[in-house]
């Protein structure tokens, strides 16, 4: 017995269980389901916006089904405004939830929020290249942060890159902010160990992570091989004067 969900519109389904059997994404294999006998199957959604989410379920076996009619169902929700999640105080930490994945990669600290709100997050890179002398990490990594909050003070971040890959050991990495279609560095501090690196905002927007673009590697000159090109003397008028030198044991180039 297989059994598959799906949601056309509104949510993203992020994890599936069930009391028999095994769940791999929007599908459970059940196995055999004797007669009389239930199996319950439990898929969790994140939705992206307000409103009504709907979707279906359907059941599907390789043996006759006398009564297909029944192996279908619909199901809807009704999404509403999230309550408030950034309260009113100091140092007040929030960890929006990321409505592609269902984690939590980014924590932003208000220095004082004075009227409470909601504070949300979007995934998604959107906004122009990289930076001058920075490339994109793999995968690219940029949140889009927002609040209705009122607050004063600096926002400390830290956003993790837990899983991203480098061309380097990730030491050359920074933490940039989008504002007026310009990049902006933000760093603070970089944590290897737990895989975080942190900034200081004003205010929130998108935030993303590159990596400081290596040097590309420098070509031979052809024909010196072996051989080392001595200054003797500098520019005397408009003349320099200089002599190939051949180290000792080198072929003839």
């Amino acid at each position: 017995m297989l059994l598959v969900a799906d949601i056309s519109t509104g949510a993203t389904i992020t994890s599936a269980s069930s009391t028999q059997g095994a769940c791999n994404g929007a599908g459970c294999k059940l196995g055999a389901i004797a007669n009389g006998a239930t199996a319950t199957v439990t898929f969790s959604a994140i939705p992206s916006a307000t409103g009504t989410v709907s979707g279906t379920a359907k059941a599907a076996s390789a043996v006759n089904d006398a009564h297909p009619d029944n192996s279908n169902v619909a199901m809807s929700s009704v999404v509403q405004q999230a309550a408030d999640n950034t309260a009113t105080g100091t140092e007040v930490a929030i960890q929006p939830v990321d409505p592609r994945t269902g984690t939590f990669p980014v924590t932003a600290t208000f220095a004082q929020v004075d009227i409470s709100g909601l504070t949300t997050l979007s995934n998604g890179f959107n906004g122009p290249g990289p930076p001058t002398g920075y490339t994109l990490i793999d995968p690219p990594l940029a949140y889009d942060l927002s609040t209705n909050a009122a607050h004063t003070g600096a926002i400390d971040v830290g956003v993790s890159y837990s899983g991203a890959t480098f061309t380097s050991s990730g030491s050359g990495i920074a933490l940039f902010q989008l504002q007026d279609s310009t990049w902006t560095d933000r760093t603070t501090s970089l944590d290897t160990g737990n895989h975080v690196i942190s900034g200081q905002v004003s205010s929130l927007s998108t935030l993303a992570i590159f990596e400081v673009q290596a040097a590309p590697p420098t070509a031979p000159v052809p024909g010196l091989s072996g051989m080392a090109l001595v200054v003797l003397a500098s520019a005397i008028g408009a003349t320099v004067l200089v002599q190939l030198r051949r180290d000792r044991g080198a072929a003839p180039g």
